[in-house]
């Protein structure tokens, strides 16, 4: 079930959550969504970990609005035209490289995008509203002291529930939460897929970059 933006937050924790700043009206984009990070906001920081080392996520650039990723500065010149409907509104970063969370303006769909790769975008959830409800979800899939076997099997059961809450995971070929969950249920137990980082250390994170 979706969370009320009001859940979302009380779950999360306000604290910890950055809202969108509304330096220049983006008109193009769905205004759910505008609404959804204007008054709730998205988390400070994230921590996963998709390979052998931790990656982190932070919405803080939401604080000084979003922008167009053809308008992000990058190595090699600025993005082709055909980028012009992704605006980004938070910033991944791991051990040699980063991406971005992008909205598509035309699909109102949240995706990941790294430029670097050949195939450079993963959906991840519908909406920013059907994102929020999945990182709880994640946030409560608590290992304790788990076998492997019983890890794989409390994986198993958070992909049918983030599935059941967005049926377009399943739906895409390339998607985070699939991708993600399918990468870990082959390692180690840990205690969590995602953690929660607090509003310092996502400040941080934005000013640090990749490492």
């Amino acid at each position: 079930m979706l969370l009320t933006p009001i859940d979302f937050a009380s779950d999360w924790g306000v604290s910890d959550l950055v809202r969108l700043q509304m330096v220049a009206d983006p008109a193009d984009l769905p205004a759910s969504e505008l609404t959804f990070l204007a008054t709730t906001g998205l988390p400070a920081l994230i921590r996963y970990s998709p390979g052998v080392s931790e990656a982190v996520v932070t919405f803080c650039r939401l604080r000084r609005g979003v922008t167009k990723a053809i308008d992000e500065p990058i190595v090699g010149g600025p993005l082709s035209s055909e980028w012009d409907h992704y605006w980004v509104i938070g910033d991944e970063y791991f051990c040699n490289g980063s991406a971005w969370w992008c909205i598509n303006a035309v699909t109102g769909t949240l995706e990941r995008i790294d430029i670097e790769l050949d195939h450079p975008i993963l959906f991840v959830n519908t909406s920013i509203r059907h994102f929020a409800s999945a990182l709880v979800v994640a946030l409560n899939c608590v290992s304790h002291g788990d076998t492997v076997e019983e890890w794989r099997s409390r994986l198993a059961h958070l992909e049918a529930k983030l599935v059941e809450l967005d049926p377009q995971i399943v739906i895409h070929s390339r998607s985070f939460w699939r991708s993600y969950l399918d990468f870990i249920r082959d390692e180690q137990p840990r205690k969590c897929p995602i953690e929660r980082g607090s509003l310092e250390q996502g400040n941080q994170a934005l000013q640090n970059g990749p490492w």
